[in-house]
């Protein structure tokens, strides 16, 4: 994604000028990103950018294979039909410049639209800007249906009480020694502070504010953003610069510099300059820590949990003076700490839930999984005939498919049910893409659209296994469900 720079201005009403934001990937730029517009490409086994000669030619190959009226058994006719059907829709679509044009950047979706007059002659470029709009406006409406109010609870602790030296203590006119039970019982809450406000879009209430931001992100993990809200004149405005990278992908580092209140000559002279250091994790749930140490060497730790419009801060002042240790055990030990957590608790419970939300949604999903099993089966009993001869044409020094299999490849060996059955034998349906000793798949698309294939393992890591001779000699090769796949080649040698 390339670099990019925004400045945006708003009013009182948003308290969130001295916080830095929780980490979003930065929105795709490109559309076909969020809607599907590979099947019927997939579907006649072509590139995206294949000329019409090329769709009309690979289009004549599997019309020739799938018409009806080739297969005059009464059972494999009515497949016939379905697949043939299926196969006519997508030609049809790619075979007409204005479908395609929609079908490529709208997908399924825009062609069910009843376009006007003025939008059917749009360019590729106007249209996709048009329904970029339309995403963003849509967007905007689903976000706004979600959080329609905001909330803060904070709570400012006094815990200096914990790392005070005996000997200061006693200088002060206590006890020789404090132990750890009456320094807790000494920490103190100083002020509480609960907010629950609705977002207005008016910018005449007092008291006025403006906040100045500006990002720049050179690649989709890493931001800066540099901050200047505008809340008075009485002193110069405070500048935030946030430097953040992704380490994982559920954990994103940030480096927060702030001015905090400065001045210019007598502009500002009463104001105390800050600077801080934090650390995020973020999900959909956002929780941070800050540490911030003021020119005087007070430091405060600021721990943060927000979700939505709802946010929890816990300011805890530790210490009225810089101390090393206790800086290093609020940032570099909860930094590790979170690290760990993340590798050891976080993923393999994310891999447990995930898991079983797929086994979930196949059971509910077991009728359509069945039906699109059914359809692949069909496909294959279409083509077999064709095969059997394609297979005899190629001969001993032809390409001829030995063994293909597609899906979740690790469960292979278990034995399972037919409907739990996280793969499938997709030889037929491979030799049948091969023309004159070649096959060739574009990657960039699921093969799961291919003729013959269906999605056997929804919501999963798929990839393609086959085992193939050439000229007698055996090769091997496996491959992403994504990845493109070309044969004969010498890298594919056993």
């Amino acid at each position: 994604m390339p670099p990019f720079a925004s400045t945006s201005a708003h009013h009182a009403g948003d308290d969130d000028d001295d916080e830095e934001p929780l980490w979003s990937a930065p929105a795709s730029n490109d559309v076909e990103d969020s809607v599907d517009n590979l099947a019927y490409y997939a579907r006649l086994n072509v590139e995206k950018d294949a000329t019409d000669e090329e769709i009309a030619r690979s289009y004549k190959k599997l019309a020739a294979l799938l018409h009806p009226d080739r297969h005059p058994n009464p059972e494999l006719k009515e497949a016939a039909d379905r697949q043939f059907q299926e196969l006519s829709r997508a030609f049809e679509i790619l075979s007409d410049p204005r479908k395609r044009q929609i079908y490529d950047n709208l997908g399924e979706e825009g062609l069910r639209t009843n376009w006007d007059v003025g939008l059917k002659y749009k360019t590729a470029a106007e249209l996709k800007a048009e329904f970029e709009r339309l995403n963003r406006e849509q967007l905007e409406k689903n976000v706004e249906n979600l959080v329609k109010s905001k909330g803060e609870l904070t709570m400012n602790v006094d815990a200096r009480a914990l790392f005070v030296s005996d000997e200061d203590i006693h200088a002060a006119g206590g006890p020789p020694t404090v132990g750890y039970p009456d320094r807790i019982r000494s920490i103190l809450v100083t002020q509480q502070f609960l907010k629950h406000s609705f977002t207005m879009g008016t910018t005449l209430l007092r008291p006025r504010s403006l906040n100045l931001k500006g990002t720049y992100s050179p690649d989709p993990d890493t931001f800066a953003t540099l901050t200047v809200p505008i809340k008075d004149f009485d002193a110069p405005p405070q500048i935030n610069l946030v430097l953040g990278r992704r380490v994982f992908d559920q954990i994103t580092g940030t480096f927060t510099i702030r001015s905090g209140n400065w001045a210019i000559g007598p502009w500002g002279s009463d104001s105390l300059p800050q600077i801080s250091n934090s650390t995020v994790i973020t999900e959909n749930m956002g929780a941070g820590m800050t540490l911030e140490v003021g020119v005087n060497g007070s430091m405060v730790v600021k721990l943060r949990v927000a979700r939505l419009g709802q946010k929890l801060t816990l300011p805890v002042l530790l210490s009225s003076s810089f101390d090393p240790t206790v800086a290093i055990g609020v940032t570099v030990v909860p930094t590790l700490g979170m690290i760990a957590a993340n590798h050891f608790i976080l993923n393999p419970r994310k891999r447990r839930k995930v898991s079983s939300r797929i086994s979930d949604a196949r059971k509910e999903n077991a009728e359509f999984i069945a039906e699109k099993r059914k359809e692949a089966d069909d496909a294959v009993l279409l083509l077999s005939e064709s095969v059997k001869r394609k297979v005899d044409a190629e001969g001993a020094n032809g390409l001829v498919i030995v063994e293909a299999v597609y899906g979740v490849l690790e469960s292979i060996p278990t034995k399972t049910e037919l409907a739990d059955q996280r793969w499938m034998d997709v030889t037929v349906a491979l030799q049948s893409l091969v023309t004159n000793s070649q096959i060739i798949i574009p990657g960039g698309r699921s093969k799961s659209n291919l003729l013959g294939f269906f999605d056997v393992a929804m919501g999963e890591k798929k990839a393609l296994k086959v085992t193939y001779t050439f000229r007698g000699t055996r090769h091997e090769a496996v491959v992403g469900d994504f990845d493109g796949f070309a044969a004969p080649l010498r890298a594919h040698l056993v």
